[in-house]
């Protein structure tokens, strides 16, 4: 998957679990992965890191997803984010897409689930002249 430059997609998932965080690192779809262990560190590297995608885990010691959310989209509203929990539901779905979220997912999700979301908020946030291009890009 690649911007309409020939870029990969750049995804930068923010998990204080490390497993989860090497497991996303490691699936082979054609996007480049940067990884973060907490939300203070999302906000620390909203500002001077490139990035087109945040994966975001909902609980996390100190900062959680919920709680950094609406500052992230303050600071960068342009960059979709894809909230993901294993303590989900209808009302944390819902309140998650009313913070700001593009997608909400739950753990465990199939990685073509996440592969879907992924395409479909980068497609979603390209500027208007590129979406038809990311999105042939996109295509495996």
């Amino acid at each position: 998957m690649s911007e309409a430059g020939g870029e990969p997609v750049t995804a930068l998932v923010v998990d204080d679990d490390p497993a989860m965080r090497a497991l996303l690192r490691d699936w082979r779809e054609g996007f480049r992965v940067l990884e973060e262990p907490s939300g203070e560190r999302l906000l620390a590297l909203a500002q001077g890191t490139r990035f087109d995608v945040v994966i975001l885990d909902k609980e996390m010691p100190g900062l959680g997803g919920f709680d950094v959310l609406p500052a992230f989209r303050r600071r960068r509203p342009e960059v979709p984010v894809i909230l993901v929990t294993a303590f989900g539901g209808a009302l944390v779905a819902e309140e998650a897409l009313k913070l700001g979220a593009q997608q909400y997912l739950e753990k465990p999700f199939q990685f073509r689930a996440l592969i879907a979301a992924v395409r479909a908020a980068t497609v979603a946030a390209a500027p208007r002249g590129d979406a038809e291009e990311t999105e042939r890009r996109a295509q495996p």
